[in-house]
């Protein structure tokens, strides 16, 4: 099933994600359990917050341009009270910083000069969600791509500090985004009827001069991806059964350097 509704909507959605079973994969199930638990007691990073400005004026450009506002700054005797009246009378809009309507500005005006990156955030839908039912752990489980392009690629929106490869290729690695293009790619087949085997992320640098880097995910990253999540689902499967979400082993465990470690005193 394909839906479309509100960010919020879906993140109160109960089914599962590739972000939670990212929690699940990277730390255990205990913390897992945890972040579930208290998912309205956490608060989005900055950086979290800058990242869903950029995904508004990107792919809903007509929304942002509609809801966005600029902070003003607030200064001296009553500022408090002005300000607290300035965000009640403003609710439900994206408060933007000038700062970061700034890099905004910077980041559309570096999109619509690369031609490569500008034609795979044309001809589709933005921001869909899907949910489906993995069939062997039975776990209700949704995606929602950032653009959905109708040759049946998707493609996702990050913004980054360093969009070279080298750089980037780490940022996947750490932060398990061949995870999030498994679950995605297989979610997106699952709920249109179609197969989708393509993965294209487009990074794109907070800083001026806002460069972009384009990477679609090769097979074996894929792969990779889509392993990790079907155990954390079979794993999931079991901790659901049990009633129990194991946390670290209980257990003394010899620990060494790492490989990059040695070496050092040899100057």
């Amino acid at each position: 099933m394909r839906k479309k509704m509100t960010f919020q909507e879906y993140l109160d959605h109960p089914a599962v994600s590739s972000s939670s079973l990212r929690t699940l994969i990277d730390r255990s199930p205990a913390h897992y359990k945890y972040e579930q638990d208290h998912k309205a007691e956490v608060e989005p990073t900055p950086a979290m917050r800058f990242g869903t400005i950029v995904h508004e004026a990107i792919l809903e450009p007509t929304t942002f341009m509609e809801k966005a506002i600029i902070v003003p700054e607030f200064s001296g005797t009553g500022s408090r009270n002005a300000k607290l009246e300035w965000f009640q009378e403003n609710h439900g809009k994206i408060h933007v910083s000038r700062d970061q309507m700034d890099q905004v500005h910077g980041i559309l005006n570096s999109l619509t000069k690369n031609a490569c990156a500008y034609k795979y955030l044309a001809r589709g839908k933005a921001e869909e969600s899907g949910f489906w039912r993995d069939p062997d752990s039975g776990i209700e489980c949704k995606y929602r791509s950032d653009f959905d392009h109708e040759q049946h690629i998707l493609v996702d929106v990050k913004t980054t500090m360093d969009a070279k490869y080298g750089a980037f290729q780490a940022v996947v690695a750490r932060l398990n985004y061949h995870v999030q293009a498994a679950m995605h790619l297989d979610g997106a087949s699952a709920t249109s009827g179609r197969h989708y085997d393509e993965f294209v992320i487009i990074a794109i640098e907070k800083e001026p001069p806002y460069e972009i880097g384009l990477f679609n995910l090769d097979p074996i990253m894929i792969n990779e991806g889509r392993a990790l999540y079907l155990n954390a689902l079979k794993t999931l499967k079991k901790c659901r059964e049990t009633g129990i979400y194991p946390g670290y082993p209980q257990q003394l465990i010899p620990i060494s350097l790492p490989s990059w470690a040695f070496g050092a005193s040899d100057e």
